[in-house]
Order: C-alpha cells, then sequence, then structure tokens
C-alpha cells in the first residue's frame, strides 16, 4: 500500500523580494516530496517590492494567488481574501496549514480554523510592527489560541510576542532560519567584475528591502563620516523599495552621489557579497536576519545592529546600538582599518553560519508538522 502523502498548504501575504518569502520558496522546494505535497497561497506584492511568483514557478513549486490579499487592511478586499482563502482550503482538504507575515498569518489561520484544518501553524519571522494596533492585535490573540504550533526565528523573537500577550510559552518553537549554505560558499565569479566597476574601495554594503524598519538612513549616515578617512569608499545599496526616492535624496544631500549605488534587487546577491570588504546589518527590527546569514556564509566580515539573533552570531566588537551612526561607522572603520582582523572576522562568520544550515532547518519543521498531525490523530 502506497501511504498518502502529507498536504500542506503555505500561505504567505505577498511573494515580495524578501528574506521571509525565500525562506517560504526554500521550506517548500526542501520538504521531501515522498512524505509532503506542498502548495503555496499568496497575495500581491507592493510596488518596487520585487515578485518571486515566477522565480517559484520555475522552481517547479505550485503556486496560487489570491490578488485581493494585501499588506494594507482593506475590510472588504480582506473579508474576500478570507472567503477564497477558506474555500481554497476545503477544495484542497489539506492536513497542515502554515501562515507567514501578519495578514496572511491572520486570514489563513481564520480560514484554517473554519475548515477544520487539523494542524496550524504560524511562523513569526520578527517582531511584528502592525501589532501596534489594538485591533489587530487582539485579532492576533485570539487566531493564536487557535494555532498549534506557534514558530519564532529566535529567542528575542518568542520573548517580544510574549510581552504582547500572544500565545502561551508552550505553544513556541523555536525554529532558526537555515540557508543553502553551498550555494553561498560557492563563489559565482562576479565579485572582482563588480567591484572594478565601482571605481573606488574599499566597498561596503547592504541587503534588504528599503523600508523604514532596515535603517539604510543611518548607512547613509555612516558613510559620511567615513568618507574623510576613505575619500573613494564606494557603499552598495541592494534591495528596493518605498524608500528608495527618500534614501536617494539623503545621498544627494549629504554629497555622496559618487560614492553610493543603489542596485535595485538582485536574484543572485552572491557577487556583490563577494565584492564587499564588509556587509552591514544597519536594521531597527529583525527576527533572524536572512541577508546577514548569507554574507556570513559567503565569508563576508560584517558589522550589525544589536537587534533580533545578531548578537549570538557575530562578535561583540562588530555590534552597535540601533540608531548610532557613529557607532556604526566606528565598527566598520575599524574592520576597513585591519585587514588580520577582518580576515579573522571572515573565517569566524562562516563558522558561525555554518551551523544554520537549510537541510536543519526544513527537518525541524517537517518535525512539527508530522508530530502536530501525530497528536490530533489525523494520520
Amino acid at each position: 500500500m502506497i501511504e498518502q502523502r502529507i498536504r500542506v498548504l503555505q500561505i504567505i501575504t505577498r511573494l515580495a523580494a524578501r528574506g521571509a518569502p525565500r525562506h517560504v520558496l526554500d521550506l517548500a522546494e526542501r520538504l521531501d516530496g515522498e512524505r509532503f505535497e506542498v502548495s503555496i497561497l499568496t497575495g500581491t506584492p507592493e510596488a518596487d517590492e520585487g515578485d518571486l511568483l515566477e522565480e517559484a514557478r520555475s522552481r517547479g513549486l505550485r503556486v496560487d494567488v489570491t490578488p485581493e490579499m494585501r499588506r494594507a487592511v482593506g475590510p472588504l478586499r480582506d473579508l474576500i481574501s478570507l472567503y477564497k482563502i477558506y474555500r481554497f482550503i476545503r477544495r484542497g482538504r489539506f492536513d497542515v496549514v502554515h501562515t507567514h507575515i501578519s495578514k496572511a498569518g491572520i486570514l489563513g489561520r481564520i480560514a484554517a480554523w473554519m475548515a477544520g484544518t487539523p494542524v496550524v501553524l504560524h511562523t513569526y519571522h520578527g517582531p511584528v510592527n502592525e501589532l501596534s494596533n489594538p485591533l489587530l492585535s487582539t485579532v492576533e490573540r485570539w487566531v493564536a489560541r487557535r494555532t498549534q504550533t506557534l514558530i519564532a526565528v529566535s529567542p528575542s523573537v518568542v520573548e517580544h510576542q510574549l510581552s504582547l500577550g500572544i500565545g502561551a510559552r508552550e505553544q513556541y518553537e523555536v525554529v532558526r532560519n537555515g540557508i543553502d549554505l553551498e550555494w553561498y560558499q560557492k563563489s559565482c565569479g562576479e565579485g572582482n567584475e563588480l567591484r572594478a566597476s565601482l571605481g573606488g574601495q574599499p566597498v561596503i554594503g547592504t541587503i534588504g528591502s528599503l523600508t523604514a524598519e532596515k535603517g539604510t538612513e543611518e548607512l547613509i549616515g555612516a558613510a559620511a563620516i567615513l568618507r574623510g578617512q576613505f575619500p573613494d569608499l564606494r557603499v552598495c545599496v541592494v534591495g528596493d523599495g518605498v524608500k528608495r526616492e527618500a534614501l536617494q535624496a539623503s545621498v544627494q544631500e549629504a554629497g555622496l552621489a559618487d560614492h553610493v549605488l543603489f542596485v535595485g534587487n538582485v536574484n543572485d546577491v552572491r557577487g556583490w557579497l563577494s565584492a564587499f570588504d564588509v556587509f552591514v546589518l544597519p536594521s531597527h527590527s529583525e527576527g533572524m536576519s536572512r541577508s546577514l546569514l548569507e554574507a556570513m556564509a559567503a565569508g563576508c566580515a560584517a558589522v550589525a545592529t544589536q537587534v533580533g539573533d545578531a548578537a549570538g552570531l557575530l562578535d561583540a566588537s562588530c555590534l552597535v546600538a540601533i540608531g548610532d551612526e557613529v557607532g556604526l561607522a566606528e565598527a566598520i572603520r575599524l574592520l576597513l582599518s585591519d585587514d588580520v582582523e577582518r580576515d579573522k572576522q571572515q573565517q569566524v562568520n562562516r563558522a558561525v553560519a555554518g551551523g544554520h544550515d537549510l537541510a536543519t532547518m526544513t527537518k525541524h519543521v517537517a518535525g512539527l508538522y508530522e508530530s502536530g498531525l501525530a497528536k490530533r490523530g489525523a494520520t
């Protein structure tokens, strides 16, 4: 007798070119196809965010789109989304529904509860800023009580959510982000060419969406400080988002137009990582930064703000307070000025990143699906 595969639905608000959507694609692709039948349901990205839909389909993933599901709150649109998600779950007869990101997390879990899905999980990829809204936080508490497992990418995320009264401690499971280490440790051969095209050095850079919580303003401020000691400094900002025009204006005002390059969204960031002397994560809010892990796996020296699990990844000398552009500049300066220390941090970072492989993360999540179903007697 052929054992029936576990039917899993991953629901995410949008497949923007960001860390959480890439996490979902990696997870869906790497779950054992002999044990799991995986589908993805997603909504519509915002302007300038990039869209991973075609990449997902090119990887052989089954993806359906509910166009009405968007990040912004829209009562009528959200009700339509809820109905469509419910109908999709009912038709698919899914054993497991696993949601990601606030909007999909709320609508997806309500729909799964209405449809009687045996196992429902939600991943908090970082502190949820939307929960400052009293209505949304109330709804989040309600759906959390109807979720078998609440996954957090770092212990700090667990504590943050508990401080808001969301879920009970025994519901939480920490599943640290994992990446394809072999992919990021393998050079794509573009680093030297990209570095030469910049027309100056040293080269520092960041990778992430251009949104307020990513702290790119502080990186620009740090660059203005560093320019005095490093007149040919180049700063590469890889990513896109709603703050791009404002950030470009800040660069102009600081007289850094010849020093800062806005690269836009890039599917394969390995070339840029190999071009950087120092990778910078200036974020105000993170759970466990995927871009930081990628940079470390690629052998970059790195500086980061004290967000999420960064303190568990980097040496204390490479950590700075959130919003401290002077401290950020000093930490970068120390690495740029000391080849020995920079080389040491490159080696240490590569070794630390080795503990965050995609296979381990996927195995952990698969185990949660199977144990959840076993507890419900659904298989």
